[in-house]
């Protein structure tokens, strides 16, 4: 059975942002880089950290502007979101990043074209792993779930919400996925979507 459609988590997934991060807090003086990169890996809010650390929205957006550091997509992921839009096959983004961080980053790696939709952090009441964001998303589209529609993450959260809507999951090995036992595919690199 063919992909019908892609919903993409953003960090882990499409990019490995911890370092992008962590070079923009310290950067700009907030916090030393290992010290943000260790904070980061042990599960603290990026969009906490920028607030607390008084990097506002319009700030980290002039900061994706100016393409800080080159900032860069997994291997394979311009190419495959290229062939998939080709296609005609539908995209939408799911995150659990808000807005004010997630336009400027699109923008920033050069990918907003290929996605029809964006849901993070805000946009709906409840959160991943609650399958309201990924509901949102599907609506974007004009689609219902279903299982040729697959949910890309590397998180137990994107795969548990992935399960509660009814979407197939594959976790992003590649990035900072695990080969979770109840995903439905496991990637090595980007472009294995293609095969799915």
């Amino acid at each position: 059975m063919a992909a019908r459609a892609f919903l993409f988590d953003i960090d882990g997934t499409i990019w490995d942002s911890f370092p992008w991060y962590a070079s923009v807090l310290s950067q700009q003086g907030a916090l030393e880089y290992n010290q943000a990169l260790d904070m980061l890996t042990h599960g603290k809010s990026v969009a906490r950290l920028l607030r607390s650390n008084e990097i506002t929205p319009t700030r980290f957006k002039i900061t994706c502007s100016n393409g800080m550091n080159h900032a860069v997509t997994y291997p394979g992921v311009h190419p495959t979101l290229r062939k998939l839009k080709g296609l005609g096959i539908p995209m939408s983004i799911v995150t659990s990043l808000p807005i004010w961080m997630v336009d400027p980053i699109l923008g920033l790696l050069g990918i907003s074209e290929y996605f029809r939709g964006v849901v993070g952090y805000g946009d709906t009441s409840m959160h991943k792993p609650h399958p309201a964001p990924l509901l949102k998303a599907l609506k974007y589209l004009g689609l219902s779930a279903s299982k040729d529609i697959w949910y890309v993450g590397d998180t137990e959260g994107d795969l548990n919400a992935a399960r509660a809507v009814g979407l197939s999951f594959a976790s992003a090995l590649y990035g900072r996925g695990f080969p979770f036992e109840k995903a439905n595919a496991s990637l090595t690199k980007f472009s294995g979507i293609l095969d799915l």
